[in-house]
């Protein structure tokens, strides 16, 4: 079966066959992604807001790569590779940083923020083979901005981040994102393959049996849909509250139990839940406007009146707070946008109109069985109320324990498919041809990067 841009499995109206790689530990396919994926994809290097003023820099790394992400000037951001042209000693060891140069403790070479070359020591030792001053820069990578944060590709010759996010931008871009800031980041060290964390958050199939802390609703069921190189899905447990099936709700704080009365308080459970359990994704203002919604909407509110009325008193919420709401943002715009978007190879995003929640997994060096897992909070605030956000790191998802009840259900599934796909009982995966075209999908991508085919698929 051939998925084209915007095909879900049902439209294709076939069976999905799978032929996916799941030898995540074969130092062949590390490799394989070493010389052929890490180096021609687009990756998320930093926030455009982690480097305002000329001279900051973040040290983004990617196995045995470190590239300097820097603002040069007030209106432009340039990435380098991490590497004196001299010896090839790094220039920065640290994360993160200001520089008025470059400068390699090693031998004192001096380049411009630009890259450029500014000071060789004892240049005149050369006058019999003079240098070529612009042989000399820094190497530079391909550096593009979209929804706030900088992106690197080390392919010279790779399209632009448009292009390569042309079925992306048009759904996600009312959104605004560029506009959020930071509500909280937390990094792992996880200790499994990148490839099952990427997994577990590109379906919805998981979540009745995974998520059953603090809540019971009925199974929802999702759908997903493949565009060029990425896939999303949609979640039709979205609307809640149409559901004729009982609902019931634990408050985290009391341990108490409720079963809502009417639609309206279905809607401020669910978002009380995900509020008080994962901190994303319902923020303050909605959690204020499902309150309010709650107190103003009997059992005799029209129901096709309920998230209508819910984003009017949700963009209320924003302009009590000063915070503006994305002018191109309806209910037409959040609804196609569905639940979660995988950006291949190494990025899920799940956008809402108050919050988004954003992951980007990477290898950790050069071991199969570890990766380097971000998740980012975003949220909306007005000029100069932004929160100052210190990055928590965990060694391990047992480190982590007691940070966020929810995302602690989904650590548990991943050390165990960590272990289990090892088994010699394990045949392959049987994938649902519905709901998690998004991981067979995935896989053909990486196997189509593996053979030296990087364009998107028609």
């Amino acid at each position: 079966m051939k998925l084209q841009n915007g095909d879900s499995v049902e439209q294709a109206g076939t069976a999905l066959e799978l032929s996916p790689n799941f030898d995540y530990g074969s130092r062949d396919v590390l490799d394989l992604e070493k010389t052929r994926l890490w180096p021609k994809v687009w990756q998320m290097a930093c926030r455009v807001e982690q480097i305002p003023k000329v001279g900051d820099f973040v040290n983004y790394q990617i196995f045995d790569e470190s590239i300097l992400v820097t603002r040069t000037a007030p209106d432009r951001i340039q990435a380098f590779y991490n590497a004196c042209q001299h010896r090839g000693r790094r220039l920065q060891m640290a994360e993160s940083g200001h520089v008025s140069r470059w400068y390699c403790p090693f031998h004192g070479w001096r380049y411009q923020l630009d890259g450029a070359i500014e000071y060789v020591h004892d240049e005149h030792d050369w006058e019999g083979c003079p240098l070529k001053h612009e042989a000399l820069s820094l190497k530079e990578v391909r550096a593009e901005l979209w929804g706030g944060w900088v992106w690197i590709n080390q392919d010279p010759d790779c399209e632009p981040l448009h292009a390569y996010l042309d079925a992306v931008k048009p759904v996600l871009d009312p959104f605004e994102w560029e506009d959020g800031r930071m509500a909280w980041h937390e990094t792992i060290i996880a200790p499994v393959n990148w490839k099952v964390v990427i997994e577990a958050f590109n379906e919805n199939y998981h979540v009745s049996a995974t998520h059953v802390g603090g809540w019971r609703i009925p199974p929802g069921h999702s759908r997903g849909v493949v565009h060029g190189r990425h896939a999303m899905f949609f979640n039709q447990r979205n609307r809640v509250a149409s559901t004729s099936k009982p609902l019931r709700f634990q408050d985290r704080h009391t341990g108490e139990w409720m079963t809502p009365s009417t639609p309206a308080e279905a809607i401020w459970c669910y978002n009380r839940h995900v509020f008080d359990n994962l901190a994303a994704l319902t923020a303050e203002p909605l959690m204020k406007a499902a309150e309010r919604l709650k107190e103003e909407a009997g059992a005799d509110f029209p129901p096709e009146r309920l998230l209508p009325r819910l984003m009017e008193l949700h963009k209320e919420e924003f302009a009590k707070r000063g915070i503006k709401w994305p002018e191109r943002l309806d209910q037409a715009a959040i609804d196609r946008a569905g639940t979660d978007w995988h950006i291949f190879p190494n990025t899920i995003m799940l956008p809402t109109a108050d919050s988004a929640l954003w992951y980007r997994v990477r290898p950790n060096g050069h071991d199969p069985e570890s990766c380097i897992f971000d998740i980012w909070s975003f949220a909306r605030y007005a000029p100069g109320t932004e929160p100052a956000v210190t990055r928590h790191v965990s060694d391990g998802f047992d480190a982590f324990r007691g940070r966020n009840p929810f995302l602690e259900e989904d650590f548990d599934n991943m050390q165990a498919v960590n272990l289990g796909r090892k088994s010699r009982g394990f045949l392959g995966p049987q994938l649902n041809p519905v709901q998690e075209v998004q991981i067979a999908h995935f896989h053909k991508m990486l196997s189509r990067y593996f053979n030296g085919d990087t364009s998107s698929p028609g």
